[in-house]
């Protein structure tokens, strides 16, 4: 009985030595040595620490999610929508390897929307708000904020 307690405190010991989950690259898993570092803020508004030849990989990944984020609030919304967040589902799945593409691809998805305006007034306001964040974060990653800010979703 006594060997099992010591072995516990032994692996307790040795979790709390591991590296901080911080001092590596998400993107590639290597450590992160402060001379190549940069923080980027994620669509969650958290700090991450990445390499600077990862930057590209990093807003590739984040612009996918964040996209297929846009797509399931996109979901509910109305009949067409549902059938839209399929097919954008399925073009990330096949396409969009390069940022630019990636750009084209979201400012066809905000035309969308902006075009279909009369679904969105009886849209939920937590789903506009969510649709809203996420289309400025996207936005402001791309450089094209002068283009979103007369985005008539109807914020209650």
């Amino acid at each position: 009985m006594k060997g099992e307690k010591d072995m516990t405190s032994q692996s307790l010991y040795f979790f709390n030595e591991l590296p901080n989950s911080k001092d590596f690259c998400p993107v590639c898993s290597i450590s992160l040595p402060l001379a190549r570092r940069i923080t980027e803020v994620n669509i969650h508004d958290e700090d991450v620490d990445i390499h600077h030849e990862c930057r590209q990989a990093w807003l590739i990944q984040q612009t996918k999610e964040t996209i297929i984020s846009i797509a399931e609030n996109l979901k509910g919304v109305c009949a067409e929508s549902s059938r839209f967040c399929k097919s954008i589902k399925k073009k990330l799945r096949s396409n969009y390897q390069e940022l630019n593409e990636l750009k084209t691809f979201f400012q066809e998805i905000v035309s969308w929307i902006k075009g279909r305006f009369e679904y969105f007034r009886q849209a939920a306001a937590s789903v506009l708000e969510k649709l809203y964040k996420q289309i400025n974060y996207l936005a402001e990653k791309f450089n094209i904020g002068e283009e979103i800010i007369s985005f008539p979703l109807p914020i209650r």
